[in-house]
């Protein structure tokens, strides 16, 4: 069952939580595929992450899809609290073409496109949108000094039963507004970023911070926030992005 899967991977757990995909059922029966998703420190528990799963589900197949993330993701990644994503969830695309970018990797000269979608109603409490990058920065995408207002009523447009909220632009709509509307255009630096995304019944922070920053100061303030325990994380959701040659 799904316990005995989660006892297998709980050790190899170094840069936040490991989740097994729930088996249909309850449990996972001969032949099926056991899935395992995250993010880990290097490749080398990536490796015997698989392999002792591969050992201990008997004749079913592993699948894991684990992200390799450099130290300062991974102490970011720890600090999040264990909060249920809910209808949260994030859409990437491109500037110059139209379809979703599905695997989350961007080419040199990418302009991405990145959506939070979540249901349309209850259309209460607040975002917080932020995205470290690989040099050890973190940008501020919504709020930002631009747009402050990050209630969830006041943000995105309406599809049935989707709210769509825009948090990077392409390139001609930053043009028209940049300081509101930010974009980015993937260079040679190649790496993995973290996208968090929090839904809260209060703003995160009392105050607007900064569009660019340390993660390490980001990370410094969400410590105080959440052991301070005024704001309640209503829902969080995180979306490894790559760029690559």
């Amino acid at each position: 069952d799904a316990a005995a899967v989660e006892a297998i991977v709980r050790p190899f757990e170094d840069c936040g939580p490991l989740t097994v995909t729930p088996p249909p059922g309850g449990s996972f029966p001969i032949g099926s595929t056991v899935g395992v998703t995250g993010n880990v420190a290097d490749q080398a528990t990536a490796d015997k992450l698989r392999a002792a799963l591969a050992a201990g589900i008997g004749d079913r197949t592993p699948r894991v899809d684990a992200a390799v993330l450099d130290p300062t993701l991974c102490g970011l990644v720890s600090l999040l609290p264990a909060v249920p994503a809910g209808s949260l969830s994030i859409g990437l695309g491109y500037g110059d073409r139209d379809g979703p970018n599905t695997t989350g990797t961007y080419a040199v000269g990418d302009n991405p496109i990145i959506d939070v979608l979540l249901s349309a109603q209850p259309s209460d409490g607040y975002l917080w949108v932020a995205i470290a990058d690989v040099t050890g920065n973190l940008f501020n995408l919504l709020p930002n000094l631009g747009r402050p207002d990050a209630a969830v009523a006041s943000n995105g447009t309406v599809e049935g039963d989707k709210r769509r909220v825009r948090v990077a632009f392409d390139l001609a709509d930053a043009k028209a507004d940049p300081k509101a509307r930010p974009y980015f255009k993937v260079d040679d630096t190649f790496g993995k970023s973290l996208m968090i995304v929090f839904r809260t019944d209060r703003p995160l922070f009392d105050t607007l911070r900064p569009t660019t920053e340390t993660v390490a100061s980001f990370m410094q303030d969400l410590s105080q926030v959440l052991q301070a325990g005024q704001v309640r994380i209503l829902a969080l959701t995180t979306q490894v992005i790559e760029s690559g040659g």
